[in-house]
C-alpha cells in the first residue's frame, strides 16, 4: 500500500533542519510519484481542517501540486488566496499565504496577475516582496507601473525607517526584469530565497 504524501512529508519534517534543505529534491521526486489529485485532496483536507493544519506541510504540498499539476494547479492554488481558508493562527496564515503567492509565481499564469498586483498594496512588506517576485516570475510588463509605485511611495519610506530595507532592492531587481528603469543596479542574485 503507498504511503500518504502527508506521511512523507511528516518523514520529511522529522529530519534535522540542514538535512530537510538537502533532501528538499528527494522530498519533491517522491511527492511527483502522487497523482495531482490525491495531492490536491490532502490540501483540501488540511485547509479544511484547521485543527490539523500544519503551515509547513501545507506550504510543502502547494508546492508539490504546482511542481505535478502545472496549469491545473491554477485554480486549486489560487482559491487558497480567500482568507477564510486559512487556520486562525496568525503565523500559519502567514506561511500558507507566502507559498501561494510564491507558487502563483511560480505556475506563470496570467491570471494571477491582477490579484498579485492588488497585493503590492497591502501593509505586509514580506507580502509585497512575494507578490512582487511573482509578478516578475510571471513577466507580466503591465505590472510595471504598480511595482514602480509602491516602490516610489511606500517602501522608499521603509528604507528611511529602516524596516524591511532589503525589500526596496529587491523590488528594483524586479522592476528592472520586467523591462522598467530602476536606479538601483541589481542581478537575478537577489532572487535566490526560501
Amino acid at each position: 500500500m503507498q504511503m500518504k504524501a502527508i506521511e512523507i512529508i511528516r518523514e520529511h519534517k522529522q529530519l534535522p533542519f540542514a538535512l530537510q534543505n538537502e533532501q528538499r529534491i528527494a522530498l519533491y521526486e517522491k511527492l511527483r510519484s502522487f497523482e495531482f489529485e490525491q495531492l490536491a485532496g490532502e490540501l483540501r483536507v488540511r485547509i479544511n481542517d484547521s485543527k490539523a493544519t500544519d503551515p509547513a506541510e501545507v506550504r510543502i504540498l502547494v508546492n508539490a501540486i504546482a511542481r505535478n499539476g502545472g496549469s491545473r494547479a491554477f485554480d486549486i492554488v489560487f482559491d487558497l488566496l480567500k482568507e477564510e481558508h486559512y487556520a486562525t493562527d496568525r503565523v500559519a496564515n502567514q506561511i500558507i499565504r507566502r507559498a501561494v503567492i510564491n507558487v502563483l509565481g511560480m505556475i506563470g499564469d496570467q491570471r494571477a496577475v491582477i490579484p498579485l498586483t492588488e497585493i503590492l498594496y497591502s501593509d505586509n512588506g514580506i507580502f509585497v516582496l512575494e507578490a512582487a517576485e511573482a509578478l516578475a516570475k510571471i513577466g507580466d510588463p503591465i505590472a510595471i507601473n504598480d511595482l514602480q509605485v509602491v516602490y516610489d511611495k511606500r517602501l522608499s519610506k521603509c528604507v528611511e525607517e529602516g524596516i524591511y530595507p532589503h525589500i526596496p532592492e529587491r523590488l528594483s531587481t524586479f522592476i528592472r526584469l520586467l523591462g522598467g528603469e530602476s536606479d538601483q543596479p541589481h542581478s537575478f542574485d537577489t532572487l535566490e530565497h526560501e
